[in-house]
């Protein structure tokens, strides 16, 4: 006899049952549960529920029970779940080097210690915030921050008293992605929305071939149990751990924006406002007393100004931590971490043998350290042009770069919308660009182009078109950063200059430097023709060349700006007729809008070009490009003596008289240190030295530039005819010899091998084996 056939009397009907969901309805009906508890599933499908014994009845036992759990839930849900086939291979996650995660730990280790001492205080308590633009390594910095807490911290002594380690959890919630909110969200409470995302990740994700909004539809009948806390406490049973063992929890929760966005969306009354109370639900698990589990949150996000605004309503701090774009040594470490994982090949010593290849080293320093760009180069060099990483590696030397350069501008093109940002609003653009060389701090709620109140830095930064970098501590001053890729796909549009950027400063194809002087010379057309670009008309010599040493009475001559393009001549100025190199057609220089490149081995400035002064008169800018390889410093005396020697060559000139009509301005332009006192430099000369490189050229140009002027005395990289003819005492048997003999570390290792050469007191450049070459 079943069991069915023996309580028949007090049970429900077939029709009750179908229409009764919650046990509220069942005391209503007032039926006898203990019966139907005591009923199995296949009595209850035998019974003839529609569907068998159906999760929403089975559901209902359990609330009458009251014993459910979120486990147990979960293996309703995973009933003849499928599991997932794909593992996430290494291949995929690129090693962000050299991150230095000092601070975040200090924070972290504050407050566990004030979790210890039972503190209940706000301020002993800190959330930890990386926000920016997608792309700056703000994912991978909390994934690389926790593998440093595992490795790095001394454990506190009250977590390791009972001889158990602590058990050290990452869950990685993506509001972006897999887990995103929709209007179901709106139906359900706070801790809810939260736990069930929590208990996703760590249940079912990556693990099962089950979707957010499968799993929540099938979670729906016992939603109410998938409150914060008892995810928790089921993730520990899951765990298999100790009644008194710590669990310590590290909740990323990634594009944190997207909830704030849904809280602006949220029509219900009472509102949710689900970032805020996710923030005080998740404190609860920081404050003292001390607990056996501990939940510390760290948010990514590309708008931090919306953590400052919830600041106050929440029961918290945040911290915000340093998200730094990459230096050169971690992109060359990265670099070197795929080298070893594919057998690249090496030197003798073990050094690798890819970093003699000049032209992938500055498509590295192209991506300006943006982990993103980087990313996507180095995907498109292993996979996109060749067939794996071993075949790149292997073939180097003869990679078509030229091609590779432009497929990274259209990937980073696309992937930050940058185009239609420049055809929207010119304006804006231009002060974007102009803002970003010259390193000008902007705030969040500025608008760069006064007549668009709509495209603030905040919200250009959240639709994801720029890069901001903190100024300061009090976070609202931010830098704008752009990689060279992105200038180029700026000037591509707005024709600063004419002609691709890259071939501006790059031979064609070969993507070699060029010379010294031709970078000088582009660099100063390109801020010269965005001036006017910006509907600049006059300007001062101190802001025209910004940074520069000199005297105030010629930093204060100011001159009307004309836009100008680049031309090199066959002869050497100061002969007055000069034909261009390209065509052998005359260069008017006296009318023509040219910043013209002296001929070779010229005895007169590298470059110079005419500027009329707002009064009318006329100046002679004269440009020498200096590196004295007997010398460490660049002295007063070295200043006096080019410039009384470019004062010689136009009164010995064929038409001094002429020439005598425009006042002669010097400008030298050194990465050596100004040895004098910047006062004493001459009436109508100014200097930009090692001091003052940096402010000149700025962010995006100034490592180029220092790498430009120093590679022609790089033992690693520079051509054996250019060191024979620039390097004293090396011929063209000693750089042969040279070149067979790398790599060089430093300074003595090189001498040690080239015994010949006579050490010189100017320090040579041996990137990359050596990064210290600023």
């Amino acid at each position: 006899m079943s069991t069915f056939e023996s309580t028949s009397e007090i049970l429900p009907t077939i029709e009750q049952i179908n229409k009764l969901d919650t046990t509220d309805t069942l005391r209503n009906e007032e039926v006898n549960g203990s019966a139907l508890l005591q009923s199995s599933q296949k009595d209850l499908k035998e019974w003839g529920v529609p569907g068998g014994p159906a999760k929403n009845i089975m559901g209902l036992i359990n609330k009458i029970k009251g014993e459910e759990q979120v486990e147990d839930v979960i293996g309703i849900i995973l009933k003849d779940a499928i599991p997932s086939p794909y593992k996430q291979s290494d291949r995929l996650n690129m090693p962000l080097k050299d991150r230095d995660f000092t601070e975040s730990m200090a924070i972290i280790i504050s407050n566990v210690s004030n979790n210890l001492k039972a503190s209940t205080a706000k301020t002993d308590f800190h959330i930890l915030v990386s926000g920016g633009a997608p792309g700056i390594g703000k994912t991978r910095f909390g994934q690389e921050l926790f593998n440093s807490i595992q490795t790095r911290w001394v454990l506190p002594s009250q977590w390791t008293t009972n001889n158990c380690r602590p058990h050290f959890e990452y869950l990685y919630l993506d509001f972006g992605n897999s887990i995103e909110l929709d209007e179901y969200d709106y139906q359900l409470s706070t801790t809810v929305i939260l736990g069930l995302r929590i208990a996703y990740e760590f249940f079912i994700a990556g693990k099962y071939e089950i979707g957010f909004q499968i799993f929540r539809d099938r979670a729906w009948s016992y939603i109410d149990l998938f409150k914060v806390e008892n995810v928790f406490i089921s993730l520990r049973k899951k765990l298999s751990l100790q009644n008194t063992q710590q669990l310590f929890v590290f909740l990323h929760v990634d594009e944190f924006q997207l909830i704030c966005k849904w809280d602006e969306q949220d029509r219900t009354n009472p509102t949710k406002d689900l970032f805020k109370n996710m923030i005080r639900n998740l404190a609860t698990f920081m404050f003292g007393p001390p607990k056996y589990t501990f939940v510390q949150t760290f948010l990514s996000g590309t708008a931090p100004q919306a953590v400052i605004a919830t600041k106050e309503a929440s029961r918290v701090s945040f911290k915000f931590v340093k998200c730094p774009m990459l230096s050169i040594a971690s992109m060359i470490q990265i670099v070197d971490y795929y080298a070893e994982k594919f057998d690249a090949e090496t030197f003798d010593e073990g050094d690798y043998k890819w970093k003699l290849c000049y032209q992938f080293l500055q498509l590295i320093e192209n991506t300006g350290g943006l982990p993103r760009a980087l990313q996507h180069l180095l995907d498109v060099c292993f996979h996109g042009y060749n067939n794996c990483e071993e075949t790149f590696f292997r073939t180097i030397h003869d990679q078509f770069y030229d091609k590779i350069f432009q497929t990274i501008i259209e990937r980073l093109n696309t992937l930050y919308n940058i185009r239609k940002v420049i055809k929207d609003n010119k304006r804006l653009a231009l002060e974007l660009i102009h803002h970003c060389i010259e390193e000008i701090p902007v705030s969040t709620n500025e608008c760069l182009d006064p007549n668009d109140q709509v495209h603030t830095i905040e919200n250009l930064e959240s639709d994801s078109h720029i890069i901001l970098e903190r100024y300061n501590d009090e976070f609202d001053q931010f830098l704008i950063k752009m990689p060279f890729f992105f200038l180029c796909i700026y000037n591509n549009i707005l024709r600063i200059v004419q002609g691709p950027l890259e071939e501006t400063f790059y031979l064609n194809n070969t993507m070699y430097w060029q010379e010294w002087e031709q970078f000088v010379a582009h660099h100063e057309v390109f801020r010269t023709n965005l001036f006017i670009e910006r509907g600049i008309q006059t300007l001062g010599l101190r802001e025209l060349y910004r940074g520069a040493y000199g005297k105030n009475s010629t930093l204060d001559i100011v001159v009307k700006l004309k836009k100008l393009s680049v031309c090199q001549a066959n002869e050497q100025f100061p002969s007055l007729k000069l034909t261009k190199i390209t065509d052998n057609q005359p260069i008017d220089w006296e009318k023509e809008n040219v910043l013209v490149i002296n001929g070779k081995s010229t005895q007169f400035g590298d470059s110079f070009v005419v500027r009329e002064v707002v009064d009318g008169s006329k100046l002679l800018i004269i440009e020498q490009d200096k590196w004295d390889y007997n010398s460490e410093e660049f002295t007063l005396y070295q200043v006096l003596e080019e410039s009384i020697k470019n004062i010689e060559s136009i009164l010995k000139s064929k038409s001094p008289d002429g020439l005598l009509q425009y006042v002669p301005i010097m400008i030298f332009y050194t990465t050596q240190a100004y040895n004098g006192d910047p006062s004493e430099l001459p009436d109508h000369c100014l200097l930009i030295a090692k001091e003052n490189f940096g402010t000149y050229f700025g962010p995006v140009f100034s490592s180029r530039a220092t790498i430009s002027l120093t590679k022609d005395i790089n033992p690693n990289l520079s051509e054996p005819k250019r060191m024979a003819s620039i390097m004293p005492g090396v011929g063209d048997h000693t750089a042969r010899d040279i070149v067979l003999k790398r790599p060089y570390h430093n300074e003595e290792e090189f001498y040690a091998k080239q015994p010949r050469i006579k050490r010189q007191r100017a320090k040579l450049s041996l990137y990359p084996f050596d990064l210290s070459i600023s």
